[in-house]
């Protein structure tokens, strides 16, 4: 897990472990394939571990860094569809008035779509949540996905493999790209089908 520290010099980035006795280390670049390719969080949040209020077999609390309330602001809404064809998902994003900010393949079946909110609020971007989801999930996007704390995949990271509904590890025979097929920090809430193209880039 990484995390993006703020100071004085712009920021650095921070390998965060996943368990509270891994003690946060400052790294140089992130790690360019992993076994099950490489996630981040949309938006920000203060890296500290709260309770759940789940506990685990002994009864001790659960901790979790990726709770509502470790959330410090609602940038960003994940739309994803592991059901829906890929070229079927792409034509239907394209042409709904959505401020996309990014789209990105997953390494396996699905696009992830990040659309711009700059939600004031949690009561705001549950508004806007509450907006969308009945008629996307309709069309396809994992209702579930839709969330301040979903997790999405991070473009250009190699993914080597899966894990299955069995929660068997797969193997990919080749790793598959987490790649970037659009990306615009500044979007407007238009259909990407009749807004102007801006640069094409073949990496």
């Amino acid at each position: 897990q990484y995390g993006f520290k703020a100071n004085t010099d712009g920021g650095e980035f921070v390998a965060l472990g996943n368990r509270r006795s891994i003690k946060p280390e400052t790294v140089d670049s992130i790690e360019s394939s992993g076994r099950e390719g490489a996630w981040y969080l949309p938006n920000p949040i203060d890296g500290t571990w709260k309770p759940t209020g789940k506990t685990d077999r002994q009864g001790n609390p659960i901790l979790s860094r990726r709770l509502g309330a470790n959330t410090t602001s609602y940038r960003y809404l994940l739309l994803e569809s592991d059901e829906a064809a890929e070229d079927f998902w792409l034509n239907l994003i394209s042409q709904l008035p959505l401020p996309i900010a990014a789209l990105y393949t997953s390494g396996s079946r699905s696009v992830h779509a990040l659309i711009k909110v700059n939600a004031e609020s949690k009561s705001e971007f549950d508004a806007i949540r509450e907006t969308l989801t009945p008629l996307l999930s309709k069309l396809g996007a994992d209702p579930g996905a839709i969330s301040g704390v979903r997790l999405t995949r991070l473009p250009g990271v190699l993914r080597e493999g899966t894990i299955d509904k069995e929660g068997d590890y797969i193997k990919f025979p080749t790793p598959r790209l987490q790649r970037l097929l659009y990306l615009n920090p500044d979007p407007a809430a238009e259909p990407l089908r009749t807004s102007t193209r801006r640069r094409e880039v073949d990496a």
